[in-house]
């Protein structure tokens, strides 16, 4: 508990100082340049829970990679009882431009409506948070929620990953990745079997039997089933492009205990199937 009030504090500070940056209009994202030389070009941008300001302000174009801009705007729900907040939940945005031959348009609503879906407060989520409230007074943690992302450009094809923290009244507080990745031209999302351009029995196999033998290194790191329950576990989107491979990826506590975190496996490009 007390590891998870310091991280909670943490955030808080660092979301009054991002609000000040943010209204002074100084807000930047760091980026990874290079030539386009067909390597992935990475650009991370980093930003805590928002205070409570308008969505977009302050944010500006500095970003680019391979042609592509990218400006963070954060989107956020908030739900308060006087003066006490009561849930935060924020995703950083990106909106993107550069390219004319790339549907960015179609790429950007995708990515509208995934944070804002991230971000919205359900009625079950308001009614535990105001429980929790009355019931525990001054002991009572804000339900906070926060998602960041890490942007990857490869051979046409955009990947997204998003690294998220989550604390909403539990024991633990939760530390969850997701991927969106999409082809730039058509700006449609794309699955682990259009990735490879084979059917999705041929991807799911694959990438159950990428981690069938990562379970094979170190089976005592692993769950009894863990092995056997992976058909069931292999998600078409639970994967990206990164600068060195295809990066598979299963979340703490799916094949793992929590203690061992997320598991991933990366396939280098060269090793991919043709």
């Amino acid at each position: 508990m007390k590891g998870r009030q310091i991280m909670k504090n943490k955030i808080r500070i660092t979301a009054v100082f991002l609000a000040a940056l943010t209204a002074a209009g100084m807000v930047s994202c760091s980026k990874k340049g290079g030539k386009n030389d067909g390597t992935s070009q990475p650009v991370s941008v980093t930003t805590a829970a928002p205070a409570p300001v308008t969505s977009d302000a302050g944010t500006r174009n500095d970003t680019e990679a391979d042609g592509l801009e990218i400006t963070p705007h954060i989107v956020w729900e908030q739900y308060t009882e006087g003066d006490d907040q009561l849930i935060l939940y924020s995703a950083n945005c990106p909106v993107l431009s550069g390219n004319p031959e790339w549907n960015l348009e179609k790429i950007n609503a995708a990515l509208e409506e995934y944070c804002r879906d991230y971000a919205k407060i359900s009625d079950i989520d308001r009614v535990s948070a105001k429980e929790d409230y009355d019931n525990l007074g001054d002991r009572f943690e804000s339900y906070e929620k926060s998602t960041d992302y890490t942007c990857y450009v490869k051979d046409g094809i955009l990947s997204l990953k998003y690294d998220s923290y989550e604390s909403t009244g539990g024991a633990d507080d939760l530390w969850v990745t997701t991927a969106l990745c999409f082809d730039l031209k058509t700006g449609e999302r794309i699955d682990l079997a259009a990735f490879l351009g084979k059917d999705a029995d041929y991807a799911k196999q694959y990438a159950a039997s990428a981690f069938s033998l990562l379970i094979k290194t170190a089976p005592d790191n692993y769950f009894d089933n863990a092995e056997a329950a992976l058909p069931e576990l292999i998600d078409g989107y639970c994967f990206y492009l990164n600068e060195t491979g295809l990066v598979l990826f299963l979340n703490s506590c799916t094949i793992a205990p929590d203690a061992f975190g997320q598991q991933t496996v990366t396939v280098a490009y060269a090793n991919l199937p043709t």
